[in-house]
């Protein structure tokens, strides 16, 4: 054993030398190979110099090469090359992608970035680049073992791997080829949306036609324009409107560094509207994860930060600067400037000067980019879209506003035409015609792009502003004066249907900036120079909130994304006041005081064709149906509160008795009366089979019973509750009124009466009344149907009703707790069964014998439906 390991050891030490010799001579091989090769080239006459690899991707080709503090970015005959120091490993990085020219708007729109932007750093492994996507939801903690738990539970995901071409000539940097980055199909930067409402995009690119165009860069970010085709299909629902339409788009995508140095965040809270960047927090010492939010804001730091603490006011030392596309027309352009610096005045009150900028694209500046993402822009969008949306980026780590976008599209001057006409035509002379006035269309855009603007500062909408004002307050030209139409511009609160003919002098518009406008700014946007943790300022704007507790000018509620079954009937869109009763029977005589007038101000002198008419004629009936159903929501619903905005912690209280029934006998009375909107001389001006009340009655009428869904569960929770009982006992008093009375049916009672006795086949389906219906039971105890009015009835992807009504969206009732409560079965039978009764007797002693049939029909399908199954 011993002599065996003395041989190991003696070979243990041969090795080396023997590897060596082999080695050297190997070398001397190579050596006198390639001292053959160059004495053969030098015979033929070739060049004797060996490229190295980073000369041969650059040399005798192309290349255009841009150059930024951070990456150089090399354009190589069709190809992307990245020059990135070592040094610039591991540091945190933005791409985006921005549409440059398109052709097809509805999906892709010039400046307006579809996705966020992608949260990257780069990283070596061996030979190869990884790009790493950041997983941004988890805080990263200082403590060192809470730290090492994240790198394993939470870590960044591998988005994209490039093998290292060559070094650079110093050896501090790799080159890597990062083509495919920019022309394949990489979802996270598609150019490419959803589309707007109610219709949907999809979209496939085509890679084989991607193409570089050209690369830029400046100080912090590298710029790479590319030209790509998708084929876009667009759908209405199941129906498509355009198929595999070939779309040529450029886009520049920005790959930038982000900041070093992190803004202080401000945390959030539900009473202000910001949009937020959302963490979890892993607790140090074992306790649960909790989240913390923080609110959109721009670093915005006084200039002179003595001066300011003296109580002077300041400019700040990087405004917000909004570059306005110059293709606007001119006196849109004015209009989007004025909207845009109305928020000076809020910025004033805190102490800064000249805070927001609107200023012209540069016109002879080489180094201004307006698809760079460091570039704030306002476009001009030629597209049919009625609509002007406001965005912003911010920065993942701390909730910092990067940068903004406002997109105004062209047709939406044709709905702030329409909204000026059907809301205040009645007692405004100036937009009583075929095409708004500039000065109308000018207040009109101005307060469109301060709206947005709002949005380009961090805040979302705050649906319960308009329902701050009384009523009749909207009728006083010294309130509407002082106060506009709502307490926020961040309201969907247009304009002041509640104007009646006589009143004079009353403000029709919302204000320039309103109350709460002016107090999120103060909140959002106050420096603390003293304060050195979020917590402490946090402290100090709970104090500023408590200070308005209870006055409904400060009030905030987020917009409810669901058009049936919202929950808090006072945070609607497109509604004025603090009743809805009263300011839709306000909005109710303006409506037929404008169709009465329609024909004198609206004819063939200024509309030859009449295609106006018919659009005004549209837009009357569906802002007929928007009072209907801003009053129905009273019917189910609750009066929801933040933390904190109540008195002993109140988080909901449901909608008094008195208000829901009043509501249900409105509704149905404004139903048997829609024919009152129909005005002859109008009506008959158009060609067959256009719309008309009857039309937009037939739609609200049609809904009426999914009310059911929350009054039973509603009613659990009220000390003076309006039970189903009542509701159904109300239903057949206001739908059968005439038929009760032995009254002359009208148009409107016959629909009606047809569509409630229609739906309640769906109502019996579960106690075994209609036998089509009622095996369909799906698994959460709801009918399984194609029926548009109950299918997928306010559910969510978990089943639940998914309101957005707060900012966490965590107040939401599961179909579990409202069927436990929900017997509208039992109701709707009983009624069933009165109609049964009442349609016996008229089909005798109706006073109108051509109703009769009606009744027989009618009485038909109720013994249908009452039925036993067999």
């Amino acid at each position: 054993m011993k002599l065996h390991r003395t041989k190991m050891k003696q070979l243990k030490l041969l090795c080396p030398l023997l590897i060596a010799a082999i080695c050297c001579s190997m070398t001397d091989a190579r050596t006198a190979t390639e001292t053959r090769k160059r004495e053969n080239r030098k015979r033929a006459g070739m060049d004797v110099c060996v490229k190295t690899p980073y000369q041969k991707i650059f040399d005798g080709k192309h290349v255009v090469s841009a150059v930024s503090d951070f990456l150089i970015v090399h354009k190589v005959e069709g190809k992307i090359y990245f020059e990135m120091p070592l040094e610039v490993m591991g540091m945190e990085m933005f791409i985006t992608a921005t549409p440059a020219t398109t052709q097809y708007v509805r999906g892709c729109v010039v400046g307006l970035r579809q996705r966020d932007p992608l949260h990257v750093m780069f990283r070596m492994e061996d030979s190869t680049v990884l790009m790493m996507q950041m997983n941004d939801r988890f805080m990263r903690s200082m403590d060192e073992r809470v730290r090492r738990v994240l790198q394993l539970g939470a870590s960044n995901t591998v988005h994209s791997a490039w093998p290292v071409k060559a070094y650079s000539p110093d050896s501090l940097a790799v080159v890597f080829d990062a083509t495919d980055l920019f022309t394949t199909d990489v979802p996270e930067l598609s150019p490419v949306g959803e589309g707007y409402e109610p219709f949907d995009v999809t979209y496939k690119m085509k890679p084989n036609l991607s193409r570089i165009r050209e690369v830029g860069a400046n100080s912090h970010s590298v710029t790479i324009r590319t030209s790509t085709q998708y084929t876009m299909s667009e759908w209405r629902f199941l129906f498509p409107l355009a198929v595999n339409v070939p779309n040529d788009v450029d886009v520049v995508y920005n790959v930038m560094l982000l900041p070093e140095s992190r803004m202080r965040p401000r945390l959030a809270n539900d009473r202000i509207g910001t949009f937020e960047v959302e963490k979890r927090v892993f607790d140090e010492n074992g306790g649960p994860i909790e989240r913390v939010r923080y609110a959109a804001r721009w670093n915005l730091v006084p200039s002179n930060m003595e001066a300011y603490l003296r109580g002077e006011m300041v400019e700040p030392e990087k405004p917000i600067t909004m570059y306005v596309d110059p293709h606007f027309p001119d006196l849109w352009k004015s209009a989007v400037k004025t909207g845009i610096l109305r928020w000076n005045a809020a910025f004033e009150k805190i102490g800064f000067k000249n805070a927001i900028r609107a200023v012209d694209f540069p016109a002879n500046d080489p180094d201004f980019d307006p698809f760079n993402f460091a570039c704030s822009c306002v476009w001009y969008v030629p597209s049919n879209v009625e609509n002007a949306e406001g965005h912003v980026w911010m920065d993942p780590r701390s909730g910092e506003i990067l940068s903004a976008t406002i997109a105004i599209h062209q047709q939406v001057a044709q709905k702030l035409n329409y909204w000026r006409f059907v809301q205040t035509a009645q007692i405004d002379p100036r937009v009583r015609n075929v095409r708004m006035p500039e000065d109308v269309m000018f207040e009109s855009i101005a307060y469109l792009a301060s709206h947005e603007m709002g949005h380009a500062l961090g805040l979302t909408h705050n649906m319960a502003a308009s329902a701050a004002f009384p009523v009749d307050s909207l009728r006083s030209a010294t309130f509407t004066a002082r106060y506009g139409t709502t307490a926020s511009v961040m309201d969907y609160a247009r304009f002041n249907y509640v104007a009646q003919p006589e009143d004079t002098g009353v403000k029709l518009t919302p204000p320039d900036l309103g109350v709460y406008d002016e107090y999120a700014i103060r909140w959002l946007y106050l420096p603390f120079p003293e304060s050195v943790t979020p917590e402490e300022e946090y402290a100090v704007l709970e104090e500023w909130i408590a200070l308005h507790d209870g006055n409904p000018f400060y009030r905030y509620a987020a917009q409810q994304e669901r058009v049936y079954n919202r929950l808090d009937p006072t945070a609607a869109e497109e509604d004025l006041g603090n009743d809805a009763i009263l300011a839709g029977e306000y909005g109710m005589r303006n409506l037929r005081y404008i169709m009465e007038h329609l024909p004198q101000w609206i004819g063939p002198h200024n509309d030859a064709d009449g295609t106006y008419r018919k659009n005004i004629e549209t837009q009357l009936l569906k802002q007929y149906q928007l009072y209907l159903e801003r009053v129905w929501a009273n019917v189910s619903g609750y009066y929801l509160y933040n933390e904190g905005e109540n008195e002993n912690g109140i988080r909901y209280l449901p909608v008094p008795r008195q208000v829901q029934k009043a509501s249900v006998e409105w509704v149905l009375r404004q139903l048997r009366e829609c024919e009152m909107l129909h005005n002859p001389q109008v009506y008959r001006k158009f060609v067959v089979n256009l719309p008309s009340p009857l039309k937009a009655a037939n739609l609200i009428s049609r809904n009426l019973g999914m009310v059911n869904y929350n009054v039973g569960y509603n009613a659990s929770l009220s000390d003076d509750p309006y039970t189903l009982a009542e509701l159904y006992d109300d239903f057949f008093l206001g739908i059968w009124k005439n038929s009760i009375e032995n009254r002359k049916l009208t148009a409107a009672d016959k629909l009606l009466q047809r569509n409630f006795i229609d739906g309640g086949e769906l109502r019996l389906a579960s106690i075994g009344g209609n036998r089509l219906l009622s095996s369909s039971s799906g698994p959460d105890g709801y009918w399984e149907c194609d029926d548009p009015r109950i299918k997928d009835l306010g559910k969510g992807e978990d089943g639940i009703f998914a309101n957005e009504f707060s900012s966490d969206a965590s107040a939401v009732i599961p179909n579990e707790v409202l069927k436990l409560y929900d017997f509208s079965n039992v109701y709707s039978l009983h009624l069933m069964r009165r109609v049964r009764t009442l349609l016996e007797k008229r089909i005798v002693d109706a006073v109108c014998p051509d109703d009769r049939p009606f009744y027989r029909a009618q009485l038909l399908s109720v013994e249908k439906i009452l039925k036993p199954k067999e």
